[in-house]
């Protein structure tokens, strides 16, 4: 069941439009994104460029943050107008930008910290979350960013410290707290 509060992939599809709908819409939603990345290059693509914005540090805290929120809205209307698409990439670009500007933050509790250590952590834990398949995220993350198994310890608690408050947050968590309606069988 897709969560509540991000619309999945397959949700996406089930809104998608059909028929003739679909060549009014996609070129719309095309000139929406397109519209957004000429203020906001990084958010165009798969993600590999605001990925690696976030890998790198080279963007400020606020601004990753707002890549990352308008990445994940690109994102979703493309593939809420019937684009082929996927939202590998797109996660792993929203974890490491967010993971960034924590890391930004983190800087002040722990001077000398590795923020980019922090945002692959951060990208693993966001993918592995979003993809609801943890070993597969973490073997990605490993392999995407080439950091072999130093990180392997703080991407394991992340991954699994995701998967929790996922599960925590989902719907079907919350089932049992619904108030009981007598007209439903």
């Amino acid at each position: 069941m897709p969560r509540a509060s991000r619309p999945s992939r397959r949700s996406c599809r089930a809104s998608a439009p059909q028929g003739w709908k679909l060549l009014v819409v996609l070129p719309l939603a095309f000139t929406a994104v397109g519209a957004l990345g000429a203020a906001f290059p990084l958010v165009l693509g798969n993600g590999r460029a605001l990925a690696t914005a976030g890998f790198d540090l080279s963007q400020p805290a606020l601004l990753l943050i707002a890549l990352a929120v308008l990445k994940y809205v690109a994102t979703t209307v493309s593939l809420g107008s019937g684009a082929i698409g996927g939202t590998l990439q797109p996660s792993v670009a929203i974890g490491a930008a967010l993971g960034a500007a924590a890391a930004a933050g983190w800087a002040f509790v722990w001077p000398g910290a590795d923020g980019t250590a922090l945002a692959i952590v951060a990208a693993s834990a966001f993918l592995a979350s979003n993809m609801r398949a943890p070993f597969t995220a973490i073997a990605l993350i490993i392999e995407f960013t080439n950091t072999g198994f130093t990180l392997l310890l703080p991407i394991f608690l992340a991954v699994a410290g995701s998967l929790v408050a996922s599960k925590l947050t989902s719907r079907e968590s919350l089932r049992p707290f619904a108030p009981i309606d007598p007209a439903r069988p």
